[in-house]
């Protein structure tokens, strides 16, 4: 589901919304993802990705709310979600998704013949 969201969101920014000042960035960011997830299927690491993915969209999903909320008049909401989403942005990114792969990195055992 997450790859076809990104391939749809990646078509769509190319051919059907307007191009505003971050145009490449979000290609970049497009092209990545889709790689990240096709990788991610095709060498079977779907637990990994998987974890990748969960903890980019917990903040994705809070910033959606704070965005939602905005176009409202509960402005104190917003601020809340906003601030909350930035909170766990710094978490999941910046610290959880580190400490994690290197836990993973750490943890990794080959076989005989690959080490």
């Amino acid at each position: 589901m997450q790859l076809g969201y990104f391939l749809e969101d990646g078509f769509e920014h190319n051919f059907i919304k307007e191009r505003t000042n971050d145009f490449w960035e979000m290609n970049l960011h497009h092209l990545m993802t889709v790689a990240m997830f096709g990788g991610m299927i095709l060498t079977n690491s779907i637990i990994p990705g998987a974890f990748v993915s969960l903890l980019h969209n917990v903040s994705d999903i809070l910033m959606t709310l704070s965005r939602i909320f905005s176009n409202t008049v509960f402005k104190k909401l917003t601020y809340t979600t906003f601030i909350t989403a930035i909170v766990f942005w710094i978490i999941t990114r910046n610290i959880m998704l580190p400490l994690v792969s290197y836990e993973c990195w750490k943890g990794l055992i080959y076989p005989k013949e690959l080490t």
